[in-house]
């Protein structure tokens, strides 16, 4: 489907998604609705910033149709995923499972990404103090979802981390969520892992 077409199809259709109480380990009965309203990536990744009823921006990844074939697992995925809070992460705070459609809807952070600060704005250089916050502030990230069994995390690179409306760094959620079988991973862009599952494939 040509971009145009993608962006226009989210945006026609409202998708339910379970809302805020995941992080409370339940799914919402009563669906909550966003429309989508910009794109955010130009790559092959299709992630837009999308609104909420409420007036809350957030961000929805649009999977490939074929990522997912297992809604169920999906939906496991995102409720484990969504039970993570952490001001190191852009949490995720719902999902859209409709047909074909695998949607993660995260929190919105306004302030760009690792990668733009870093490559694309050369006359204003990241100084070293926040090179180091960084380093230690994704550190902090990837400890603590290990420690809530969220060890791996996918495709770990420069877009996945994020800076909120204080202008601190997070780990996007999104990398969180893994497609496995069997307690094995399938993912190709496998980025960050205890050495205990490059030894078996299994945590």
């Amino acid at each position: 489907m040509h971009q145009r077409q993608c962006a226009e199809t989210l945006h026609q259709r409202q998708c339910a998604l379970a809302n805020s109480l995941l992080h409370q380990r339940q799914c919402a009965e009563t669906p909550v609705r966003f429309t989508v309203r910009q794109r955010l990536c130009t790559s092959s990744s299709q992630i837009y910033k999308g609104l909420l009823e409420n007036g809350r921006w957030v961000v929805v990844k649009r999977f490939n149709r074929s990522a997912w074939s297992d809604s169920r697992q999906f939906l496991d995925e995102a409720k484990a995923v969504g039970n993570l809070r952490s001001e190191r992460l852009a949490n995720l705070i719902g999902c859209c499972c409709e047909g074909e459609e695998k949607l993660p809807v995260a929190e919105f952070m306004p302030n760009e990404t690792l990668a733009k600060h870093l490559f694309h704005w050369e006359n204003q250089p990241m100084k070293w103090a926040m090179r180091l916050r960084v380093a230690f502030y994704l550190s902090q990230a990837l400890e603590y979802c290990s420690s809530k069994g969220r060890a791996l995390y996918h495709d770990l690179n420069a877009y996945r981390i994020l800076f909120d409306q204080d202008g601190n760094p997070r780990l996007s959620c999104f990398g969180l969520m893994k497609n496995s079988r069997d307690g094995k991973s399938y993912s190709t862009n496998l980025a960050f892992t205890p050495p205990e599952y490059l030894k078996t494939g299994q945590i």
